[in-house]
Protein backbone atom coordinates (compact mmCIF):
# COMPACT_ATOMS: atom_id res chain seq x y z
CA UNK A 1 0.00 0.00 0.00
CA UNK A 2 1.73 3.21 -0.78
CA UNK A 3 1.84 5.62 1.97
CA UNK A 4 0.42 9.66 2.69
CA UNK A 5 2.71 11.91 0.95
CA UNK A 6 0.48 15.15 1.87
CA UNK A 7 -2.70 15.68 3.05
CA UNK A 8 -5.04 18.43 2.83
CA UNK A 9 -9.05 19.57 3.27
CA UNK A 10 -10.77 20.35 0.23
CA UNK A 11 -13.94 21.38 1.94
CA UNK A 12 -15.21 20.90 5.66
CA UNK A 13 -16.28 17.62 4.85
CA UNK A 14 -13.77 16.14 2.11
CA UNK A 15 -10.03 15.12 3.19
CA UNK A 16 -7.28 14.90 -0.06
CA UNK A 17 -4.80 12.77 0.97
CA UNK A 18 -2.13 12.72 -1.98
CA UNK A 19 -0.23 9.14 -1.93
CA UNK A 20 3.52 8.40 -2.52
CA UNK A 21 2.78 6.59 -5.60
CA UNK A 22 1.26 9.80 -7.58
CA UNK A 23 -2.34 8.88 -6.78
CA UNK A 24 -5.23 10.56 -4.55
CA UNK A 25 -7.32 9.46 -1.71
CA UNK A 26 -9.87 10.76 -0.27
CA UNK A 27 -11.93 10.88 3.24
CA UNK A 28 -15.56 11.72 2.59
CA UNK A 29 -17.38 12.78 5.89
CA UNK A 30 -20.49 14.18 4.06
CA UNK A 31 -23.67 14.45 5.89
CA UNK A 32 -25.57 11.03 4.17
CA UNK A 33 -23.27 9.12 4.07
CA UNK A 34 -21.25 7.00 7.19
CA UNK A 35 -18.65 8.81 8.99
CA UNK A 36 -17.03 5.22 9.85
CA UNK A 37 -17.52 1.37 8.99
CA UNK A 38 -16.78 -1.52 11.91
CA UNK A 39 -14.12 -3.99 10.40
CA UNK A 40 -14.85 -6.27 12.76
CA UNK A 41 -12.53 -4.63 15.16
CA UNK A 42 -12.84 -1.39 15.38
CA UNK A 43 -14.59 1.44 13.77
CA UNK A 44 -12.77 3.03 10.36
CA UNK A 45 -12.78 6.22 8.90
CA UNK A 46 -14.59 5.78 5.48
CA UNK A 47 -12.83 6.49 2.32
CA UNK A 48 -13.37 6.55 -1.42
CA UNK A 49 -10.98 6.16 -4.18
CA UNK A 50 -10.66 9.35 -6.24
CA UNK A 51 -12.96 8.37 -9.24
CA UNK A 52 -10.84 10.12 -11.75
CA UNK A 53 -7.90 9.12 -11.93
CA UNK A 54 -6.93 6.13 -9.50
CA UNK A 55 -7.56 2.38 -9.90
CA UNK A 56 -8.64 -0.30 -7.61
CA UNK A 57 -6.04 -2.60 -5.91
CA UNK A 58 -9.38 -5.04 -5.89
CA UNK A 59 -10.05 -5.08 -10.03
CA UNK A 60 -8.39 -4.20 -13.17
CA UNK A 61 -10.24 -1.25 -14.65
CA UNK A 62 -12.83 -1.12 -11.44
CA UNK A 63 -13.06 2.74 -9.70
CA UNK A 64 -14.28 1.19 -6.31
CA UNK A 65 -15.79 2.96 -3.43
CA UNK A 66 -14.50 1.19 -0.46
CA UNK A 67 -15.97 0.51 3.23
CA UNK A 68 -19.38 2.39 2.75
CA UNK A 69 -21.33 -0.49 4.48
CA UNK A 70 -21.15 -1.76 0.52
CA UNK A 71 -18.68 -1.55 -1.85
CA UNK A 72 -19.34 0.04 -4.81
CA UNK A 73 -17.62 -0.63 -8.40
CA UNK A 74 -18.33 1.51 -11.43
CA UNK A 75 -16.59 0.32 -14.75
CA UNK A 76 -14.04 2.57 -15.99
CA UNK A 77 -14.70 1.11 -19.36
CA UNK A 78 -17.32 2.66 -21.72
CA UNK A 79 -18.87 -0.68 -21.69
CA UNK A 80 -22.68 -1.15 -20.52
CA UNK A 81 -22.01 -5.41 -19.37
CA UNK A 82 -22.04 -5.20 -15.35
CA UNK A 83 -20.80 -1.55 -15.38
CA UNK A 84 -21.92 -1.22 -11.52
CA UNK A 85 -21.14 -4.08 -9.11
CA UNK A 86 -22.01 -4.10 -5.84
CA UNK A 87 -20.87 -5.85 -2.86
CA UNK A 88 -21.16 -6.40 0.99
CA UNK A 89 -17.65 -4.94 2.88
CA UNK A 90 -17.10 -8.30 4.27
CA UNK A 91 -17.68 -10.21 0.76
CA UNK A 92 -14.33 -8.75 -1.15
CA UNK A 93 -13.64 -12.16 -2.31
CA UNK A 94 -16.78 -11.85 -4.83
CA UNK A 95 -19.15 -14.30 -3.25
CA UNK A 96 -21.94 -12.47 -2.29
CA UNK A 97 -22.35 -10.07 -5.27
CA UNK A 98 -24.79 -8.25 -7.11
CA UNK A 99 -24.12 -6.58 -10.48
CA UNK A 100 -26.37 -4.59 -12.77
CA UNK A 101 -25.74 -4.02 -16.77
CA UNK A 102 -27.42 -1.71 -18.83
CA UNK A 103 -29.86 -3.39 -21.55
CA UNK A 104 -31.80 -0.34 -23.67
CA UNK A 105 -32.91 2.88 -22.90
CA UNK A 106 -35.91 4.14 -24.42
CA UNK A 107 -37.65 7.13 -24.60
CA UNK A 108 -40.73 8.29 -26.99
CA UNK A 109 -41.01 4.73 -28.37
CA UNK A 110 -37.17 5.14 -29.79
CA UNK A 111 -34.48 3.56 -28.35
CA UNK A 112 -31.73 5.78 -27.28
CA UNK A 113 -27.92 5.88 -27.76
CA UNK A 114 -26.01 3.90 -24.64
CA UNK A 115 -23.12 6.39 -23.81
CA UNK A 116 -21.28 5.66 -20.33
CA UNK A 117 -18.01 7.86 -21.10
CA UNK A 118 -18.61 10.61 -19.40
CA UNK A 119 -17.76 9.88 -15.79
CA UNK A 120 -18.47 13.69 -14.92
CA UNK A 121 -18.62 14.29 -11.10
CA UNK A 122 -21.47 15.98 -9.64
CA UNK A 123 -20.85 15.82 -6.08
CA UNK A 124 -18.78 13.53 -3.41
CA UNK A 125 -21.42 11.00 -3.55
CA UNK A 126 -22.58 11.29 -7.57
CA UNK A 127 -21.61 10.99 -10.37
CA UNK A 128 -22.88 11.72 -14.22
CA UNK A 129 -21.90 9.04 -16.39
CA UNK A 130 -23.23 10.06 -19.65
CA UNK A 131 -26.83 9.31 -20.05
CA UNK A 132 -27.44 8.29 -16.38
CA UNK A 133 -26.99 9.78 -13.20
CA UNK A 134 -24.92 7.29 -10.44
CA UNK A 135 -25.12 7.95 -6.64
CA UNK A 136 -23.99 6.17 -3.81
CA UNK A 137 -25.43 7.60 -0.57
CA UNK A 138 -25.89 6.13 2.73
CA UNK A 139 -29.04 3.96 2.34
CA UNK A 140 -27.70 3.04 -1.08
CA UNK A 141 -26.99 3.09 -4.78
CA UNK A 142 -29.08 5.73 -6.95
CA UNK A 143 -29.46 4.68 -10.68
CA UNK A 144 -31.33 7.22 -12.21
CA UNK A 145 -32.35 8.33 -15.78
CA UNK A 146 -32.57 12.40 -16.72
CA UNK A 147 -36.01 12.99 -18.91
CA UNK A 148 -37.79 15.92 -19.48
CA UNK A 149 -41.96 17.02 -19.31
CA UNK A 150 -41.59 16.57 -23.68
CA UNK A 151 -41.00 12.95 -22.92
CA UNK A 152 -44.59 11.40 -23.14
CA UNK A 153 -43.24 8.07 -22.15
CA UNK A 154 -40.16 5.36 -21.32
CA UNK A 155 -38.62 2.33 -20.80
CA UNK A 156 -35.58 1.82 -18.58
CA UNK A 157 -33.76 -2.30 -18.61
CA UNK A 158 -31.42 -3.18 -16.60
CA UNK A 159 -30.16 -6.53 -16.08
CA UNK A 160 -29.71 -7.96 -12.79
CA UNK A 161 -26.38 -10.67 -12.42
CA UNK A 162 -26.74 -12.05 -8.64
CA UNK A 163 -23.86 -14.27 -7.08
CA UNK A 164 -24.30 -15.74 -3.66
CA UNK A 165 -27.49 -14.48 -3.82
CA UNK A 166 -31.42 -15.10 -4.41
CA UNK A 167 -34.21 -12.57 -4.75
CA UNK A 168 -37.79 -12.39 -3.31
CA UNK A 169 -40.95 -10.65 -4.60
CA UNK A 170 -42.39 -8.43 -1.48
CA UNK A 171 -46.19 -7.89 -3.14
CA UNK A 172 -47.34 -6.04 -0.26
CA UNK A 173 -44.73 -3.33 -0.63
CA UNK A 174 -44.08 -4.20 -4.77
CA UNK A 175 -40.28 -4.34 -3.73
CA UNK A 176 -37.74 -6.84 -4.64
CA UNK A 177 -35.49 -8.34 -1.69
CA UNK A 178 -32.28 -10.03 -2.07
CA UNK A 179 -30.89 -12.11 0.63
CA UNK A 180 -27.82 -14.62 0.89
CA UNK A 181 -27.69 -18.21 0.52
CA UNK A 182 -28.14 -18.28 5.18
CA UNK A 183 -31.38 -15.97 4.59
CA UNK A 184 -29.56 -13.02 5.56
CA UNK A 185 -30.43 -9.79 4.10
CA UNK A 186 -28.39 -8.01 1.40
CA UNK A 187 -30.13 -5.60 -0.73
CA UNK A 188 -33.53 -4.08 -1.60
CA UNK A 189 -34.93 -2.70 -5.21
CA UNK A 190 -37.67 -0.39 -3.93
CA UNK A 191 -40.33 0.52 -6.47
CA UNK A 192 -39.33 3.40 -8.28
CA UNK A 193 -40.42 7.45 -8.09
CA UNK A 194 -39.85 10.51 -10.00
CA UNK A 195 -37.20 13.08 -8.35
CA UNK A 196 -36.38 16.63 -8.81
CA UNK A 197 -33.59 17.18 -11.34
CA UNK A 198 -31.87 19.70 -8.90
CA UNK A 199 -31.69 18.26 -5.56
CA UNK A 200 -32.63 14.74 -6.17
CA UNK A 201 -34.99 14.39 -3.91
CA UNK A 202 -38.75 12.39 -4.52
CA UNK A 203 -40.77 15.18 -5.98
CA UNK A 204 -43.37 16.73 -3.37
CA UNK A 205 -45.97 19.43 -4.62
CA UNK A 206 -46.55 21.61 -1.43
CA UNK A 207 -50.32 22.27 -2.44
CA UNK A 208 -50.92 18.98 -4.17
CA UNK A 209 -49.24 16.06 -1.85
CA UNK A 210 -49.15 12.77 -3.82
CA UNK A 211 -49.82 14.09 -7.39
CA UNK A 212 -46.48 12.29 -8.06
CA UNK A 213 -47.09 9.11 -6.51
CA UNK A 214 -47.76 5.85 -8.71
CA UNK A 215 -46.37 7.18 -11.80
CA UNK A 216 -43.93 4.69 -12.67
CA UNK A 217 -44.23 0.73 -12.21
CA UNK A 218 -41.79 -1.81 -11.93
CA UNK A 219 -41.55 -5.63 -12.86
CA UNK A 220 -38.63 -8.13 -12.84
CA UNK A 221 -38.18 -11.61 -15.31
CA UNK A 222 -35.98 -14.38 -14.10
CA UNK A 223 -33.42 -15.41 -17.13
CA UNK A 224 -31.82 -17.88 -15.34
CA UNK A 225 -28.24 -18.82 -14.47
CA UNK A 226 -29.14 -15.89 -11.93
CA UNK A 227 -29.73 -13.06 -14.01
CA UNK A 228 -32.91 -11.44 -14.38
CA UNK A 229 -34.34 -8.76 -16.76
CA UNK A 230 -35.64 -5.33 -14.74
CA UNK A 231 -37.72 -3.09 -16.50
CA UNK A 232 -39.04 0.60 -15.48
CA UNK A 233 -41.85 1.97 -17.21
CA UNK A 234 -44.75 4.85 -16.66
CA UNK A 235 -48.65 3.98 -15.67
CA UNK A 236 -51.46 5.11 -17.29
CA UNK A 237 -51.06 8.10 -14.95
CA UNK A 238 -47.79 9.47 -15.93
CA UNK A 239 -49.35 10.86 -19.12
CA UNK A 240 -51.87 12.78 -17.75
CA UNK A 241 -49.64 14.33 -14.42
CA UNK A 242 -48.05 17.86 -14.98
CA UNK A 243 -44.55 17.06 -14.78
CA UNK A 244 -41.62 20.24 -13.92
CA UNK A 245 -39.51 20.78 -16.86
CA UNK A 246 -37.06 18.25 -15.88
CA UNK A 247 -36.61 15.32 -13.50
CA UNK A 248 -35.39 11.83 -12.83
CA UNK A 249 -36.58 8.45 -12.97
CA UNK A 250 -35.08 6.61 -9.81
CA UNK A 251 -33.94 3.19 -9.89
CA UNK A 252 -33.03 2.42 -6.08
CA UNK A 253 -30.93 -0.40 -4.41
CA UNK A 254 -30.62 -0.26 -0.88
CA UNK A 255 -28.29 -1.29 2.06
CA UNK A 256 -30.99 -1.85 4.84
CA UNK A 257 -34.22 -2.36 4.94
CA UNK A 258 -34.86 1.13 7.07
CA UNK A 259 -34.43 4.08 5.21
CA UNK A 260 -35.31 8.12 6.49
CA UNK A 261 -38.73 9.02 5.59
CA UNK A 262 -41.59 10.85 6.72
CA UNK A 263 -45.35 9.89 7.43
CA UNK A 264 -48.31 12.59 6.67
CA UNK A 265 -51.95 13.09 7.20
CA UNK A 266 -54.07 16.02 6.08
CA UNK A 267 -57.73 17.29 7.27
CA UNK A 268 -59.16 20.38 7.62
CA UNK A 269 -59.64 20.24 11.21
CA UNK A 270 -56.08 20.45 12.66
CA UNK A 271 -57.11 18.45 15.81
CA UNK A 272 -58.20 15.83 13.74
CA UNK A 273 -54.91 16.25 11.38
CA UNK A 274 -52.57 15.97 14.45
CA UNK A 275 -54.35 13.25 16.50
CA UNK A 276 -54.79 10.58 13.22
CA UNK A 277 -53.37 7.21 14.08
CA UNK A 278 -52.79 6.42 10.40
CA UNK A 279 -51.04 8.87 8.07
CA UNK A 280 -52.60 9.29 4.52
CA UNK A 281 -48.96 9.47 3.02
CA UNK A 282 -45.75 8.07 3.12
CA UNK A 283 -41.70 8.34 2.34
CA UNK A 284 -38.92 6.18 2.76
CA UNK A 285 -36.43 7.88 1.03
CA UNK A 286 -35.97 11.21 2.17
CA UNK A 287 -32.58 12.17 3.37
CA UNK A 288 -31.91 15.71 3.49
CA UNK A 289 -34.87 18.02 4.22
CA UNK A 290 -38.51 17.70 5.01
CA UNK A 291 -42.05 19.84 6.07
CA UNK A 292 -43.65 20.02 9.27
CA UNK A 293 -46.98 21.59 8.79
CA UNK A 294 -48.02 22.93 5.62
CA UNK A 295 -51.52 25.00 5.90
CA UNK A 296 -53.66 25.53 2.63
CA UNK A 297 -56.76 24.35 1.94
CA UNK A 298 -56.17 21.65 4.52
CA UNK A 299 -53.91 20.91 7.42
CA UNK A 300 -50.92 18.61 6.29
CA UNK A 301 -48.83 17.43 9.32
CA UNK A 302 -45.74 15.71 7.90
CA UNK A 303 -43.97 14.21 10.63
CA UNK A 304 -40.18 12.73 10.02
CA UNK A 305 -38.75 9.29 11.34
CA UNK A 306 -34.95 8.94 11.24
CA UNK A 307 -33.04 5.67 11.75
CA UNK A 308 -29.61 5.22 13.21
CA UNK A 309 -27.89 1.62 13.28
CA UNK A 310 -26.21 1.07 16.57
CA UNK A 311 -24.51 -2.30 16.23
CA UNK A 312 -21.50 -1.33 16.11
CA UNK A 313 -21.37 0.53 19.39
CA UNK A 314 -21.15 -1.57 22.75
CA UNK A 315 -21.08 -0.26 26.48
CA UNK A 316 -22.95 2.29 28.17
CA UNK A 317 -24.32 5.38 26.31
CA UNK A 318 -23.22 8.68 28.65
CA UNK A 319 -24.85 11.20 26.63
CA UNK A 320 -25.77 11.85 22.63
CA UNK A 321 -26.16 15.81 20.96
CA UNK A 322 -28.91 15.74 18.00
CA UNK A 323 -28.87 18.59 15.95
CA UNK A 324 -32.13 19.95 13.86
CA UNK A 325 -32.01 22.84 11.46
CA UNK A 326 -35.22 24.17 10.15
CA UNK A 327 -36.74 26.78 8.43
CA UNK A 328 -39.91 28.86 10.69
CA UNK A 329 -42.73 30.22 9.20
CA UNK A 330 -43.92 32.30 12.70
CA UNK A 331 -43.77 31.02 15.60
CA UNK A 332 -42.92 27.02 15.85
CA UNK A 333 -41.14 24.59 17.95
CA UNK A 334 -39.24 21.74 17.17
CA UNK A 335 -39.55 18.48 19.16
CA UNK A 336 -37.25 14.85 19.08
CA UNK A 337 -39.29 11.69 20.48
CA UNK A 338 -38.35 8.03 20.41
CA UNK A 339 -39.71 6.74 17.42
CA UNK A 340 -41.48 3.05 17.70
CA UNK A 341 -41.79 2.92 13.78
CA UNK A 342 -41.88 0.04 11.61
CA UNK A 343 -38.97 -1.34 9.26
CA UNK A 344 -39.82 -0.24 6.91
CA UNK A 345 -41.48 2.89 7.32
CA UNK A 346 -45.55 2.78 6.40
CA UNK A 347 -48.68 5.25 6.72
CA UNK A 348 -49.30 3.04 9.92
CA UNK A 349 -46.35 4.66 11.80
CA UNK A 350 -48.24 8.30 11.88
CA UNK A 351 -48.32 7.49 15.56
CA UNK A 352 -45.71 5.79 16.12
CA UNK A 353 -43.95 7.92 18.86
CA UNK A 354 -43.34 8.00 22.38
Amino acid sequence: MPEIYASGFLNRNIIEHLLSDGSRQFICRTLQNPIAYHDGTMLRPVSITDVADTFSAKGEGIYLRDKNIVSVGIKQADDAYKFIGLRPDEKQDGSEQLEFSLESIEANGKAQTINLSQKTAVSPIAYNIGNLLVQSRRQGTRIALPLTNADEGFKFTLRLHLTGLSLVYMPDIDEYWIFNEKGQFRFRIRKPILLDAITDEPLVSETEPGIYDGLVKHSLTEIGKGEYLYVKEPTEAFGRAKLPAAFLVDADTAYSTTADGYVRNNNSNFSTCRDATTGTGSNNSYTSYNYAIVANNDYYIYRSFFYFDCSGLSGTVGAVSQFLYGCLAGDSEVMAMKGTQADTLTTADYDAFS
